[in-house]
């Protein structure tokens, strides 16, 4: 899946300013596709070059001009084009993980300082994302594309539970394999 995609289905609900669409991103699309705003508007002016999106700058009194992007009939296009084939579903990849890779080599006294750091991590995403099922009323009141927003945010919640859970579960035995490197 390329983020372009995220994007023009963010840009769905209307015209945005690079600012809003980042913001939005960050709300509503971040717990199943991750990237900075620097790759956010790397991609925009990418998508305008392919004609996916088009740009107006309007001019601000003591400010840079500010750019509202909205989508083109080809990136709607291309949209449609991408939502009719089938997808595939892959983790992401773990640089974190990768260190339990190195077996023997690896220092399991930075390994759970690492994992502590990213428990606090995975703990503010999940309270962020249980603060973002507020904005779902009653499922039975939801239009379509809120009840399938609704259906992603509930994963990604499972998603950091479930790694919350592991984490819980792994650090007792991570931090004893940290008290023999010490022995």
């Amino acid at each position: 899946m390329s983020l372009k995609y995220v994007l023009l289905i963010t840009l769905q609900k209307g015209d945005m300013t690079g600012y809003e669409l980042a913001k939005e991103y960050d709300e509503k699309s971040a717990n199943f596709w991750q990237a900075s705003h620097q790759q956010i508007y790397r991609e925009l002016k990418k998508m305008a070059d392919e004609d996916l999106i088009s740009c107006i700058e309007q001019a601000q009194q003591g400010k840079p001009d500010k750019k509202i992007y909205s989508v083109t009939p080809t990136g709607q296009q291309a949209l449609e084009h991408w939502l009719s084939k089938p997808t595939s579903e892959r983790l992401l990849n773990s640089p974190f993980l990768a260190k339990f890779m190195a077996g023997e080599c690896a220092n399991a006294s930075a390994i759970l300082s690492d994992l502590k750091r990213l428990v606090e991590e995975h703990q503010a995403t999940l309270n962020m994302y249980l603060a973002f099922q507020t904005d779902f009323p009653d499922m039975k009141y939801l239009s379509k594309g809120e009840k399938l927003a609704y259906l992603s945010l509930k994963r990604g919640i499972a998603m950091e539970q479930a790694w919350l859970g592991w984490a819980n579960d792994v650090i007792p035995e991570i931090q004893a394999l940290a008290q023999q490197e010490l022995a």
